[in-house]
């Protein structure tokens, strides 16, 4: 289904009813033709072929997924614009292909998201800073995802540059910018949490394989003490940390009530976690109570 400037949406469910308690499951998948190291062509095969089909298998569940633009044909925030475009059509009205029946509760989305997606998929939920103003989520979508799930993401631009300095003239600086200081606004691993139902009823599973040869466990980690400081679960000497500052096992100690991570179930290279049934049989026993 094509969404208008190159951005298509799929959706896949199975041949059974499904029930409307049910929410999405949506999965936010690269295009053929990124260039950079974190998101690379094959991509969407990996999606369209082996992934998509196997969370439908694992989960139950209509699981769609976006194709968004990528730079350099575009650049930040038309990416995270294209997938809140995808969303408005989950959250919408009755879609063609649903063929006047629906196929998911509006109301009840998960965001799972691998690699940039992972950093979209937390965007969505989270609260951006004061002078964050590149582009604004749906108050309607974000509350409607009941859970994320970020899979071996980039959460905190500035850090990463810290480890892998090579990413930015590679991919960071095309797609954001060289302004060092806007990096701060657009890392979730600097935002805060919104404070209304919906954002108390969230829930969190942050996956990280250790194998990973181009996204290391540094950020899961930047990540998972964010949500400790964001949930009340550092203390007062973690709490006042930023998102650059070292940081340690974070997987090891107290978490949130509803945060969970895995660093071990998904062993696998950055891309190659996309052709095994791992991934997709771990987010299926993370969704087995809906």
């Amino acid at each position: 289904m094509a969404l208008g400037d190159g951005v298509s949406l799929s959706l896949l469910t199975k041949e059974t009813d499904i029930a409307l308690r049910r929410p999405a499951v949506w999965l936010c998948a690269t295009s053929a033709g990124e260039t950079d190291a974190l998101d690379s062509p094959e991509a969407k095969s990996d999606f369209v072929k082996t992934l998509a089909p196997a969370l439908v298998r694992h989960t139950g569940l209509p699981v769609a997924f976006v194709e968004y633009r990528l730079t350099p044909e575009v650049v930040h925030p038309a990416h995270i614009q294209d997938v809140i475009a995808g969303f408005e059509l989950l959250t919408g009205p009755l879609l063609a292909c649903e063929k006047g029946e629906a196929k998911w509760n509006r109301s009840r989305l998960i965001a799972a998201g691998h690699s940039a997606g992972a950093w979209m998929a937390t965007t969505l939920v989270m609260a951006p800073p004061p002078g964050h103003d590149s582009y604004q989520v749906p108050t309607l979508i974000r509350q409607a995802i009941e859970r994320i799930i970020p899979v071996v993401g980039i959460y905190d631009l500035i850090s990463t540059l810290d480890e892998y300095p090579d990413y930015g003239p590679e991919f960071i600086d095309e797609a954001f910018g060289t302004d060092r200081e806007s990096y701060r606004l657009e890392s979730p691993a600097r935002w805060s949490r919104y404070e209304d139902e919906a954002a108390q009823k969230l829930r969190i599973l942050v996956i990280q394989s250790r194998e990973d040869e181009l996204v290391s466990p540094r950020q899961a980690r930047v990540l998972i003490r964010r949500l400790r400081q964001l949930y009340g679960c550092a203390s007062e000497e973690e709490a006042q940390e930023e998102a650059d500052a070292p940081v340690g096992e974070e997987e090891k100690k107290t978490l949130p009530a509803n945060v969970e991570v895995d660093f071990d179930s998904v062993g696998s290279t950055h891309m190659g976690m996309l052709e095994l049934d791992a991934l997709p049989r771990r987010i299926g026993e993370y969704l087995k109570d809906l």
